[in-house]
């Protein structure tokens, strides 16, 4: 059977699914949101309601904490990496990192051309600048948190797509590129599914439950 198969032709994909399915469930989620839980087609964040007395929800964004909360309309998240890495947001506290606000943002156009401080950099993303500190990350912002409340990496999946999210989809052992992700975002997680799959499963699920 194709299950077996252990021959390089073989789809990665399915592979990483096979490990998948000997997993649980997690404890806490953290989903970027752009093109991941939002979408051209679609808008998930109903979905999200659903999960919120099961899991533990966060966000892991570029947006900045005011705009993402408005855009979501969800006040019963635990919180979330905003800006980069920004703005932390748990349960008991929010934590400005650098910058000491949100970061600054500028369209981008053929004309500008950027430069940051000694202590900054340009993140470039969806027609938009990001300059931010130099030292923030989704990832040190998903470890802060995990430090805090104290998840074991195993009990947490990362969902993304993008550039910025490859950090964070490589360090965790669950973690998720829907399909319309990055090729080097694809690379990085370990499984690779369709958001709405994600969202049945989590549905389906709750916390320490195997995936059968």
């Amino acid at each position: 059977t194709y299950c077996h198969r252990t021959d390089n032709n073989f789809p990665e994909v399915i592979h990483k699914q096979q490990r998948y399915y000997k997993k649980i469930f997690p404890k806490a989620i953290f989903f970027d949101i752009d093109d991941t839980l939002i979408t051209k087609e679609k808008n998930y964040m109903s979905n999200i309601k659903n999960l919120v007395e099961k899991y533990d929800i966060y966000f892991v964004t570029g947006r900045n904490y005011d705009n993402a909360r408005k855009l979501c309309k969800l006040d019963n998240i635990k919180g979330g990496v905003f800006g980069y890495g920004s703005y932390i947001k748990t349960p008991d506290e929010c934590v400005v990192t650098y910058l000491e606000s949100s970061p600054k943002q500028y369209k981008i156009s053929k004309r500008t051309k950027m430069t940051c401080g000694e202590n900054e950099k340009i993140i470039a993303e969806d027609g938009i600048y990001h300059i931010v500190h130099h030292s923030v990350s989704k990832l040190k912002g998903i470890k802060y948190i995990c430090e805090k409340i104290n998840y074991k990496s195993s009990d947490i999946w990362v969902v993304g797509n993008g550039e910025q999210d490859i950090e964070m989809l490589s360090n965790f052992p669950y973690s998720f590129a829907v399909k319309n992700s990055h090729p080097n975002a694809l690379k990085s997680a370990s499984i690779i599914l369709d958001i709405e799959e994600i969202l049945k499963l989590l549905e389906r699920g709750t916390y320490n439950e195997k995936i059968l």
